[in-house]
């Protein structure tokens, strides 16, 4: 999975729209989308920014996960409040 898709995984996992990502990021909704489309490259303050709204540090985010370490990643991120704002 690339950069691209392994964003537009995790964000569509956490339950957050593009637009809603973009908003909380700072960036374009356009851009969200260009990202995830591996059309344009995100910077790495962008990058950080976008795995701490979705819940993820940037060793998850980076990380080679077998299926079964995704899923239990996915749980996590599933069953997290709003209220949680540290990374998993």
């Amino acid at each position: 999975m690339n950069y691209g898709q392994r964003i537009k995984f995790f964000r569509e996992v956490s339950g957050i729209s593009a637009n809603a990502l973009a908003k909380k990021v700072g960036l374009d909704p356009t851009t969200i989308y260009k990202i995830e489309a591996n059309d344009s490259k995100p910077s790495l303050g962008s990058l950080k920014n976008i795995c701490e709204a979705l819940g993820i540090s940037l060793a998850e985010f980076f990380a080679e996960q077998n299926q079964s370490d995704l899923f239990c990643l996915v749980g996590r991120i599933t069953t997290r409040r709003p209220q949680d704002s540290t990374p998993l």
